[in-house]
């Protein structure tokens, strides 16, 4: 078999991953508005101006 699209993931992962499952708010909370704080900027927008949803539907959903 032809392995691809193989994830890696390293302790770092690992460790948020932990963190984020222990807190009970894996939809919702501190690492949510944390990561889309990050994408506002990364892609240079105002502070609240991204929005992380569950899956590719919900995003395209939310775009229409």
């Amino acid at each position: 078999m032809i392995l691809h699209n193989t994830p890696y993931l390293g302790s770092e992962e690992k460790k948020v991953s932990l963190k984020v499952l222990s807190s009970q708010c894996v939809s919702q909370g501190e690492e949510v508005l944390k990561f889309e704080t990050d994408l506002c900027h990364f892609f240079k927008l105002p502070k609240g101006h991204a929005a992380v949803v569950s899956s590719g539907s919900a995003a395209l959903f939310l775009a229409l």
